[in-house]
This record gives structure tokens, sequence and C-alpha cells, in this order.
């Protein structure tokens, strides 16, 4: 291409013609009648050419092996039809399977249906003759009822008057037996007083006085530091401030007299050598004076002790202190029967 270039320059200085090169081409400017002739040379390179024969040696053998793959992708894709027509055939199976299941359930839901129906309407029936069964049965019940309750009102009043009349007997028994019991204590303590009286001396023995100071509270002796009558010897005598002790063996007796103040309850006892033979308890109404009187006969051998004793609540006035509204007085009664 080149070696035409410049052969045609040279042609057209020869011929006196203008002659340009641009882009790649050769433009001349010949004039009107002038001849110009032309000649082109062409060298051809054996390596080049031997190249070229390669490289389409080697495209005829890709486009051979892309043939070749090409005819392997068609049997892949036959094969992919055929699966996929098989397994279309086996979903069209199933749903017509399915498809029949289908109607069996629905027919067996139409049939649960009528019999659920047909269940529920024998429940109505059935709870309707349970109800009127039961309306029957409760009436029936209820005469019962009212039968027995009248004949337990009978039977309640028949015992009501049994029981009273029995009441009344035994009540009559009682009083009675009690008017006998005390007819025969009062025929002992007759028989008593008048044993001591018989064995009793012309003298006697006492001894009366009481306390200066107020027993209060809890339980306490009463003190013995006032002294009316003192004629206790010789069958018992005074052995500290609040006990006096038997010389003798013999019957005594105890009166103590006394006005008490307490919030609720109060208590006078007596003892002898320890023990107590008897406790009173009283009540009374809050900071409100209440007459005591105590009168206690017991048995006391010889050097045996014995005192009174007194408690009054929220720390008030058991006893008062001696004199008009209090006296306590230990008296000998005479030897044993």
């Amino acid at each position: 291409m080149y070696r035409l270039a410049v052969a045609a320059a040279l042609s057209a200085l020869a011929l006196g013609q203008d002659l340009t090169s641009e882009n790649g081409f050769l433009d001349a400017n010949v004039g009107i009648g002038a001849d110009m002739r032309v000649r082109r040379q062409q060298v051809v390179s054996i390596g080049e050419l031997q190249n070229t024969v390669d490289v389409l040696t080697s495209t005829v053998a890709a486009m051979q092996a892309s043939s070749t793959m090409y005819s392997g992708a068609q049997d892949i894709i036959s094969d992919i039809a055929a699966d996929t027509v098989a397994r279309t055939t086996s979903v069209v199976e199933a749903q017509a399977a399915m498809t029949g299941r289908l109607n069996n359930l629905q027919a067996n839901y139409q049939t649960m249906t009528e019999s659920i129906a047909a269940a529920g309407a024998a429940m109505d029936t059935m709870a309707a003759s349970m109800a009127q069964s039961s309306a029957v049965a409760a009436a029936a019940i209820d005469d019962r009822v009212d039968d027995a309750m009248a004949q337990m009102s009978t039977v309640l009043a028949a015992n009501n008057a049994r029981t009273q009349s029995q009441m009344a007997s035994m009540t009559a028994s009682v009083s009675t037996a009690i008017a006998s019991v005390t007819g025969s204590l009062s025929s002992v303590n007759t028989t008593i007083f008048r044993a001591i009286s018989t064995r009793a001396s012309a003298v006697k023995h006492v001894w009366v006085g009481g306390c200066s100071s107020w027993n209060n509270g809890g339980w306490s002796e009463d003190c013995l530091d006032r002294v009316r009558y003192n004629t206790a010897a010789p069958k018992f005598r005074k052995i500290s401030n609040t006990r006096h002790q038997a010389i003798v063996t013999g019957f005594y007796r105890i009166v103590k007299f006394t006005i008490t103040n307490t919030c609720n309850w109060a208590h006078h006892a007596a003892h002898v050598n320890g023990r107590e033979i008897a406790n009173t308890h009283g009540h009374g109404f809050y900071s409100h004076w209440k007459d005591q009187w105590n009168n206690w006969l017991f048995r006391a051998d010889a050097n045996m002790w014995f005192s009174t004793r007194a408690w009054a609540g929220c720390g008030h006035h058991a006893t008062h202190p001696f004199g008009g509204h209090s006296r306590v007085e230990y008296i000998y009664e005479g030897l044993l029967a």
C-alpha cells in the first residue's frame, strides 16, 4: 500500500498533476483529457499466511466441538422433557386420587352432619322427657317431705310432752332429795353444835381483832396487829402477826367480816397448816364497796396453825382496816366427840 502511494506520487509529479494523501487515501487531481496509469503492487508474506491458516483451523475445530456439545444438550433437554411429562402424569393421577378422597370426605361429612342433627334431636327429646320426669319427681319428693315434716312435728310434740312430764317428775324428785339432804345436814350440824356445846367449857376462848392497814391487790395474809378481845389461852395462841396456832386438838372457827373494793373479782380464803379449807368467789362493780361475810368451822390438831388471806382485782382494797368495817374472830369450839 505504501509502495502504491509512492509510485502514484512520482507519476503525478512527472505529469505535473496535483497529488495529496489524507487518512490513508491517495487523492490525484488529473486534468480533463489527461491519461493516468495506476500500477499496484502487493507483497504476500508466507509466514503471515500460515498464521492465518492456523487460526482458521482452530476456528473450525471449535465449531465442531460446539456442534458436539449442542448435540449433548439436546439429549439432556429430551431427558428433562420426558421426566417432566412423567412427573406431570403422576401429579395428574395424584390429583385425581385426591379428588376422589375429597369427595369421600365430603360424603362422610354430610353423613356425620345428619347423624349429629339426629342425635341433637334425640337429646332434645330426652331432655324434655327428663325435665317432665324431674318435675313429677320433685312434686313427689315435696309431698314426701311434707309428710315427713308432719310426722316429725307430731313426734317432736309427743317427745316434748313426755320430756316436760319427765322433767317435772325429776324436778319434784330432785327437790325432795335436796330437802332431804338439807334436813340431814341441818340434823348433822345440830348434832355437832350440841356435841360441841356439851363438851365446851363454860369459858369462851376467843381472839377478836384485825389489821391496822389495808390488804390490797394480790393474795396476802391478813395481819393481826389490832386486838379487841383475847381469851385464847390455853386452847390456842397467836404465833405471828398473821397466824394463830392450836394448843389442843379440837374444833375451831374463824368468822371474818370486812368490806371490799375491787374492779371485778374478790376472794377470801382460810388456810389450816398450809391447806386451803375454803375460798369465796365474789364479784363487785368497779370501785364499789361490798360486804364480805365468812364463817369457817374446821378441825385442827395441836400445833397446827391457821390464818386468813384475801385478793382483790386491779390492786384495790381486799380487806378494810380494823374497825366498824372489818374484824376477824378466832374461836375455840370444843373437843372432838
